[in-house]
Formats: C-alpha cells, sequence, structure tokens
C-alpha cells in the first residue's frame, strides 16, 4: 500500500517540476513565474552606440517572460534577436556571460534581456568590439496598475507609496534572527523599478530590510526625476516555531462492534492541530480528532512533513506526512475500550493564493492504511485564511468493529509558541 501511494506522488513531483521549472534559454535557465501583467514591447527604445549598420537588433513581440529570481521577485524578460552580417567568428557579451553566435554569412542569436534594469550588449567580431547594444523600457502606468507585488508579500501586507505610475516589481523573504526560543522576524524586500536608480546611483535591484512596522524611507532617481518612496509591512515580531489551531464542527457518525450498531446524525467533533516548524520546508505535525456520542472515536497522529515538490510559480505545494497515530475506539460504556498504534502514510496538496486572492488557500490532503489486517482513510479538504473550514471523512474498520464519520468544522488558531 505504501508503495501504491507513494509512487503516484513521485510521478507527480516529477511532472510537475518539469513542466513548471525547467525551461532552457539563451543564458542559462530561467525560472518561470506566473505572469502578473502584459507589457508593451513598443516602448522598448534600441540603441546602438556605434551604429554598425551591419548590426541588426529587433525586440521579439509577444515574448516577455516572468522569471522568478532570488529574494521571490518576478523580473520581466524580453527576447531580442541579433543578427551581425560578418564571416569572422562573433560573440557576445552579456551580464559578464559570452555567447557564440550561430551561422556562416550572417551571425544570428536570441538573448532575454531584463526589462526593467537592462544591461548593454557588446558584440564582438573576433577580439574586436563592433557594437554596443542599449535598452530601454520607456513606458509608464497609473494607479499602481505596474506595481508588482509578489505573494512571498502577502502573509506580510507589504505596501509601497511613490511609484504609482511606474513600472516595478517587488518580493520578499522572511528571516528569522536570534536563538530557537526567542527568534524574531525581519523581512528583506526586493525591488526593480523601471530606469531608476538607488541613491547611490547603483541600478536594480535595491534591497530593504524591515525589522518592524516602521516604514523605510528612500529615493530613487534618473537624471529627468527623483521619487521619494516609502516601503511598510505588518508582521508579528516574534517568530514563533510552534502554531495551534482548534476545529469544531458537527459529524455523522456511524458505529459498529459485533452486531451492534449506533447510527448518530450530528455527533460533536473536536480536532486539535499543531505544527512545529523545523525550516521553511520542513516540520513535525500533530494532531487530534475525537468525535463522541455514545461511542468515542479518538485519532491521533504525529508525522514529519516536508516539501517535496512546487508547481505553477510555488502556489502548488507537495508535502509528504511520515508517521503513525494512536487509535481509540469505544462502541459504549460496557464495551472494552480498542487502543492500537497504526501506521497510514499520507501527503497534502496545497493551492496557495487561490482564485487570485492573497493569503486564500485550498488544501486537499489524505491518510491511507499501509496494513492489510485493517481498514484505515482519512480524507480532508481544507479552505480558508487565518480562520478555516474543513470537511474530514474518516473510516476505520478491524475484525468487527469499525467506525465511519464524515463533517465539516471550523479551524480557529488559539495561540503561538516558543
Amino acid at each position: 500500500m505504501l508503495r501504491k501511494l507513494l509512487l503516484p506522488i513521485l510521478l507527480m513531483t516529477i511532472s510537475l517540476n518539469i513542466t513548471a521549472k525547467d525551461f532552457s534559454f539563451s543564458l542559462g535557465t530561467l525560472n518561470l513565474g506566473e505572469k502578473r501583467l502584459s507589457l508593451n514591447l513598443d516602448k522598448v527604445k534600441v540603441v546602438k552606440e556605434k551604429s554598425n549598420p551591419d548590426v541588426s537588433i529587433r525586440v521579439v513581440n509577444n515574448s516577455t517572460e516572468w522569471a522568478r529570481e532570488a529574494g521571490n521577485i518576478l523580473s520581466p524578460k524580453a527576447l531580442v534577436s541579433i543578427s551581425v552580417r560578418s564571416p569572422k567568428v562573433v560573440s557576445l557579451k552579456y551580464e559578464s556571460q559570452v555567447l557564440l553566435s550561430q551561422g556562416e554569412g550572417v551571425k544570428n542569436t536570441v538573448v532575454y534581456i531584463d526589462l526593467y534594469s537592462p544591461k548593454p550588449i557588446e558584440i564582438f567580431e573576433d577580439e574586436r568590439l563592433i557594437e554596443i547594444v542599449n535598452f530601454e523600457f520607456n513606458a509608464k502606468s497609473q494607479n499602481n496598475e505596474g506595481v508588482v507585488i509578489d505573494y512571498s508579500c502577502a502573509p506580510y501586507g507589504l505596501e509601497v507609496e511613490g511609484i504609482e505610475n511606474e513600472y516595478a516589481t517587488l518580493g520578499c523573504v522572511r528571516e528569522r534572527l536570534g536563538k530557537i526560543g526567542s527568534e524574531r522576524n525581519r523581512i528583506i524586500v526586493t525591488a526593480k523599478v523601471n530606469k531608476l536608480r538607488s541613491p547611490l546611483n547603483t541600478s536594480a535591484p535595491y534591497f530593504a530590510i524591515l525589522m518592524n512596522e516602521r516604514p523605510v524611507i528612500t529615493t530613487l532617481q534618473n537624471p529627468n526625476e527623483k521619487l521619494q518612496v516609502k516601503l511598510k509591512a505588518k508582521f508579528p515580531k516574534r517568530a514563533n516555531r510552534v502554531h495551534l489551531a482548534l476545529g469544531l464542527g458537527p459529524y455523522t457518525f456511524n458505529t459498529h462492534d459485533g452486531d451492534k450498531a449506533e447510527k448518530e446524525e450530528a455527533a460533536p467533533a473536536l480536532m486539535i492541530y499543531s505544527k512545529l516548524d523545523i525550516s521553511d520546508v520542513s516540520s513535525f505535525r500533530f494532531f487530534e480528532a475525537l468525535v463522541y456520542k455514545k461511542s468515542l472515536f479518538s485519532n491521533t497522529g504525529l508525522y514529519f512533513a516536508y516539501e517535496l515538490a512546487t508547481a505553477f510559480d510555488n502556489k502548488v505545494q507537495i508535502v509528504p506526512l511520515l508517521g503513525a497515530q494512536i487509535l481509540t475506539y469505544k462502541f459504549d460504556s460496557r464495551s472494552s475500550t480498542t487502543n492500537k498504534i497504526i501506521y497510514p502514510q499520507g501527503f497534502e496538496a496545497s493551492f496557495n493564493h487561490a482564485l487570485g486572492i492573497k493569503n486564500f488557500n485550498f488544501t486537499y490532503g489524505m491518510f491511507l492504511s499501509t496494513q492489510t489486517n485493517e481498514t484505515y482513510k482519512n480524507l480532508w479538504l481544507r479552505w480558508g485564511k487565518k480562520y478555516f473550514w474543513e470537511i474530514n471523512y474518516i473510516k476505520w474498520a478491524r475484525e468487527r468493529k469499525n467506525a465511519e464519520m464524515l463533517g465539516i468544522s471550523i479551524g480557529i488558531p488559539i495561540g503561538k509558541l516558543f
């Protein structure tokens, strides 16, 4: 059973990684992100410093790709086609990388450039520099329409002021500072604003470190304008590792013990959820599912969880759950209590920021039994933001005893520790 469970997860992981990440281009590999904004490439100005008639440059229409870079920033890249009439060896230098051109009498190359922070392309014939090509994305937006704030900033409510009429992109990374048990959060914001440079006249990206809710205020400039820019976010100072939540709701509850049976249309159910973060991609998870009326069913689990795969610009995450459970079952007050240690294994598949709503998440999860002499299924569908709803189905059977329950509960965060 474990093999049957892990095989589809492994196949899904391979396929998701291939379709979402591995796209090779002229200069290295681009980790493609979600296309959040359409850009008019007719606004890209091409300037040849040496006006070499043998060098032709063309920005390819509809070629914009949004690449995810360090700092969770989405950068727009446009494809540039370069043709050089020359019988000699033609090579290009772009961002400290050298690219050899293809062809005989006419040499052709395509290169992706960063629209918001384009670097010049140097073109060489043998060892002689024959052209330097510069690019400018001459476009303005309005009412913040051109400002892309990545979903990585959504948990911290990042706000930016002063660039409402510019094209810009921002991303966030959360870091923990201090000793375990007293750690504090800090948010590192990475930003690019089209055609604007830092106060030290350096090109994008720029970085801001937020330690609390006080804003970062700076100036961005070019030869024609100077803008005052303010960044601020809202996040807890403490970086707690333990998170607790409580779930309450009515469940249908059907039980059997030999020839005896009980059927409850609405039995009270209590759920306890706890997570201990080990790192940003791994944790220990504890849960308790208790349903009780005339019969009692308690399902307690401890699992190690880790991020196995992501897809669709990190919106979809696959998380295996590896561990064990303690199961307690009592049919009625006159029956004996069954206590069992069982080893069902499972996974969760989460869709974060679903439907384009920041911090709104869908999660589907399941446990299946790895033991042939015992039936166990546990499936759940969870959705929401800070508070969440969960539909849960559990079925257990061994010998002549069994319990089956289905219900909906509301999840409420109740605290953070450590």
